[in-house]
């Protein structure tokens, strides 16, 4: 999934944050609950939900 930061008329406010996989009910509330915050980065996600950093780490493994 792609989050990216906006005003209330829709008008972007920062870069484009991958996040995810959603897998399981658990998942989608974490996420609900961190969009309602207003969010400008991944940090108060669980670990799970940070795309970017997860698969970073994993393409270090390579």
């Amino acid at each position: 999934m792609l989050v990216q930061p906006c005003t209330s008329a829709r008008k972007p406010l920062g870069a484009v944050m991958p996040v995810g996989p959603v897998h399981t009910a658990e998942d989608l509330t974490a996420l609900t609950r961190w969009l309602e915050t207003e969010p400008t980065t991944v940090d108060e996600l669980p670990q799970r939900l940070r795309w970017s950093q997860t698969h970073q780490r994993q393409a270090t493994w390579n």
